[in-house]
C-alpha cells in the first residue's frame, strides 16, 4: 500500500512543472533547451516559480547535459539532479540553484496509535521468530 501511494506521488509531482500552463499555452512545438528560449520571450513574463524554473535550468545547463541529458524541462529534472546525481558532481552555481528540500515535519502519534504499532512489531518480532525455527 505504501508503494502505491508512493508511486502515485511520484506520478504527480512529475506530471507537473512550474511551466506547464505557459510552455503547454505558448510554446507548444517547444522541445529540449528550445522550451526556456520561448519562455525567456514571453510577454508578460511567465510566474515567477516558472521564470525561477528557466533559471535552474540555465544555472544547470552543463549538469544537466552531463548527468541529466534529455530530461531538461521536463518533471523528471529536479529529481535527476537532487537525487539521481550526487551533490559532488554538481557544480557550485547548480548547487546553489536547486530548490531548497522542504523540512520533514515530525508528527506525533496518539496513545492509540502507539498501540497500534507496539501490537504491530510484536506480531513482525514473532513472525521472524517463527520463520527462523522452520
Amino acid at each position: 500500500l505504501k508503494f502505491i501511494a508512493f508511486i502515485f506521488a511520484v506520478g504527480s509531482i512529475q506530471a507537473q512543472i512550474p511551466c506547464d500552463d505557459a510552455y503547454g499555452e505558448f510554446c507548444p512545438s517547444a522541445s529540449s533547451w528550445e522550451v526556456g528560449d520561448c519562455l525567456k520571450q514571453l510577454q508578460p513574463p511567465p510566474s515567477d516559480s516558472c521564470l525561477s524554473f528557466v533559471k535552474m535550468h540555465d544555472d544547470c545547463k552543463t549538469d544537466i547535459e552531463t548527468h541529466c541529458l534529455g530530461k531538461e524541462y521536463t518533471g523528471d529534472i529536479v529529481v535527476c539532479l537532487t537525487e539521481w546525481t550526487k551533490p559532488e558532481n554538481l557544480s557550485s552555481t547548480c548547487l546553489e540553484s536547486l530548490p531548497k528540500p522542504a523540512a520533514k515535519k515530525e508528527r506525533k502519534l496518539s496513545d492509540k496509535e502507539k498501540k497500534k504499532a507496539a501490537a504491530r512489531r510484536k506480531v513482525r518480532k514473532e513472525a521472524e521468530k517463527l520463520a527462523r525455527e522452520f
